[in-house]
């Protein structure tokens, strides 16, 4: 973990330099709430959750993802927070198993049961795999990301994540990052990213684009 967390250390050197504002948990709730409405009409999410509770079964999913993440780099556009990313340092492992039945995980399977947590590794299993292919582990990943008003979503493009893909360059690691739907594409090409590989999730038809820059 010692490499992991001096690169996360320096990753909020550069969210510090760059006047972005670094979040922290007492920020999570609003956090939360940008990820809800922005990933609202996902067809990921709609596909999870069967059509059923589409929005409870998001508010726990990220809040499970969000508690459970052993190392992560999270910030937004200013104290405002009308933008927010989250970022896994190189070197970063798995989700705290604990941390994500407790802070949501629990709540996700009384909703959906074992079939609902069975397209989640459906869907683990099959992105962990490309991610592999594209970057080896050398990259700093895009975990989630999300805009508070969409009608401005190609203004915080360039602001979000410029400093993050300048420094990944001058460091020699790629910025790696997943896309289900054209709002979020729209959003990541805007800052440089790149379609490298597409394809659909195995059992749907949700669309799946690894991006890198």
């Amino acid at each position: 973990m010692g490499k992991t967390l001096k690169n996360l250390d320096d990753g909020k050197k550069v969210i510090r330099e760059a006047g972005l504002y670094l979040v922290e948990k007492r920020d999570y709730d609003k956090v939360l709430d940008i990820m809800s409405d922005f990933y609202s009409t996902d067809s990921l999410l709609h596909w999870i959750s069967g059509e059923k509770h589409v929005k409870k079964v998001g508010n726990n999913l990220y809040k499970a993802c969000l508690y459970a993440m052993t190392s992560a780099l999270i910030y937004a556009d200013s104290p405002d927070m009308n933008a927010v990313a989250v970022w896994a340092p190189p070197g970063f492992s798995l989700l705290n198993p604990r941390q994500f039945m407790k802070n949501g995980g629990r709540e996700l399977y009384k909703i959906g049961g074992l079939p609902l947590f069975y397209k989640l590794l459906r869907y683990d299993f099959y992105v962990t795999r490309i991610h592999r292919r594209q970057t080896a582990g050398k990259d700093w990943f895009l975990f989630l990301y999300g805009v508070k008003d969409t009608d401005n979503i190609i203004t915080f493009g360039e602001k979000m994540f410029l400093p993050m893909t300048k420094y990944c360059w001058d460091k020699g690691l790629a910025c790696y990052g997943e896309v289900n739907s054209d709002k979020a594409i729209q959003f990541l090409k805007q800052a440089g990213f790149q379609v490298r590989e597409q394809g659909k999730i195995p059992g749907s038809n949700v669309n799946h684009y690894g991006v890198l820059i």
